[in-house]
This record gives C-alpha cells, sequence and structure tokens, in this order.
C-alpha cells in the first residue's frame, strides 16, 4: 500500500497559497488560473466532476451530527462532487448516531459512488482524493489502519478500536479500488474549507427527522406520545470487530 496522504501541489492563486480545495474544486474557472495551472484540474461539467492533475477524482465530504452524545443524536452526511453536480448528497446514517460514524459514513457513500459510476468516468479516472476535514477518519485511514488490523482491531491500550466494523467496511472499499489500480487517498482541511460538504452534512440530518428518541442500535425514529412510555432495554451493542459479528455482505461490492 502506497502513501494514501495527498499533499496538494499547486503553487500560489491570485497572490494567496493555495491550501483550500474549494479553488480547486470551483474557483479554478477563470482563464487567469487556467492559464498559470492548466495541467492542475480538468472539470467534466455534463457529469459535474472534477479531476485533478494525473487524472483523481476530488470529492469533498462531512459528517454531522445534532445532539451528539445523547439518545436525541441525528447523524448526516455530505458528499459533495460540484456545485450542480448530480452526485452530491446528502442523507441521514443507519444505526448508531455519532459524528465519528458520520465521517466515515460520507467516505463510505463517496467511495461506493465512484464504483456506481466508474464505467462512465474511466476514461479519466486513474484515483480518488477525499477532502475531510476530520482528523480522526484522515489518521485513521493513512497512519493506523494496517496496525489495527493486524491486531484484531484493538488499539495500543489493548481495547476495541471505536467504530471498528465501519472503518473494516470503508477499508474494504479502499482496497478494492486499489486492486483495480484506483488508489484512494486522503486529504486533510481545516473546516471553513469544507464548507460545501458541511452544508449537505448538516441537511442530511435533517432528513432523518429530528426530534425524537431514538434507538441507537437499530437508529428507530419514536414519535412523541400523549402517554409516557417506559425506556426500551436496548440490546448492548455487537462487537463489530468480532469476525462472529461482521457481515462479509458489506464487503461484497
Amino acid at each position: 500500500m502506497g502513501s494514501r496522504v495527498y499533499t496538494p501541489s499547486i503553487g500560489p492563486v491570485n497572490g494567496e497559497e493555495h491550501t483550500n480545495p474549494d479553488i480547486i474544486l470551483s474557483g479554478c474557472n477563470d482563464p487567469d488560473c487556467y492559464g498559470r495551472h492548466p495541467t492542475e484540474v480538468s472539470f467534466d461539467s455534463r457529469r459535474g466532476l472534477h479531476f485533478r492533475r494525473g487524472g483523481e477524482l476530488a470529492i469533498m465530504i462531512d459528517g454531522s451530527c445534532l445532539n451528539n452524545g445523547s439518545v436525541y443524536a441525528r447523524a448526516g452526511v455530505g458528499v459533495y462532487f460540484d456545485h450542480n453536480s448530480p452526485l452530491n448528497i446528502s442523507q441521514p446514517i443507519r444505526g448508531f448516531q455519532t459524528s465519528q460514524r458520520a465521517e466515515i459514513h460520507a467516505a463510505i457513500i463517496a467511495l461506493k459512488k465512484v464504483k456506481e459510476y466508474q464505467l462512465d468516468i474511466d476514461e479519466h479516472l486513474t484515483g480518488v482524493v477525499l477532502i475531510s476535514d476530520s482528523a480522526n477518519l484522515v489518521n485513521a485511514m493513512t497512519r493506523h489502519i494496517n496496525t489495527w488490523s493486524r491486531n484484531y482491531w484493538r488499539n495500543r491500550q489493548g481495547r476495541q478500536v471505536a467504530n471498528a466494523y465501519d472503518f473494516r467496511v470503508l477499508e474494504g472499499l479502499v482496497r478494492n479500488l486499489e486492486t483495480r489500480g484506483f488508489p484512494v487517498r486522503f486529504w486533510y482541511v481545516p473546516r471553513t474549507y469544507n464548507y460545501h460538504a458541511d452544508r449537505l452534512a448538516k441537511s442530511g440530518v435533517f432528513r432523518s427527522g429530528v426530534g425524537g428518541p431514538a434507538s441507537s442500535h437499530t437508529g428507530f425514529v419514536a414519535l412523541p406520545s400523549a402517554t409516557p412510555r417506559p425506556t426500551p432495554q436496548l440490546r448492548p451493542p455487537l462487537n463489530y470487530a468480532h469476525p462472529r459479528h461482521f457481515d462479509p455482505r458489506f464487503l461484497d461490492f
């Protein structure tokens, strides 16, 4: 496995150091910018896709969670290809509702979309760059994932890796693309530079029907009732790192 860390190579744009991916995705549309960086980015207007130098598809991803850490938590994901792209995604997540799971699922959904449209874009595609403001996600997929896998999804303290099941699903997608010759790299950016995906993620939260308590295991939304009901006894969460609890169908892409 090669390095999964993406380091931008474009130089200053309009006198400013280029650290904002929005300039690549949406802001480099003037002739002067393309004149100075003719091979940095190409744009497929028909499908709303931005290809980095060498044919890497650039995608902004983000996750959001309202009332994170409570039974009222609602999480959503945002996947941003371009302002007018029909591939943009804004939707809730299933299951346990947390901000970290939302970040991971944004990456999962983005890569599933890439695989879904791979036959249509393979004349350009040589790889994927996922742009995220989640240090947890980027560090996990670029630094820790191999160690976790070798240690049966235990961290250095011997405890089960948080969200191990979701990371295994994401790693399966990444490796599947890598074996087909499409490396996946991760670009960590400040939150202020990921506002397109953030907006979609926040919208996805509200698509899930915010307002009622939910089962953290099933994602079921309990509607308000005039008669108070006893708090349901939820099943303890499965050990998703345990092979017996891991559903291989999630890796059958």
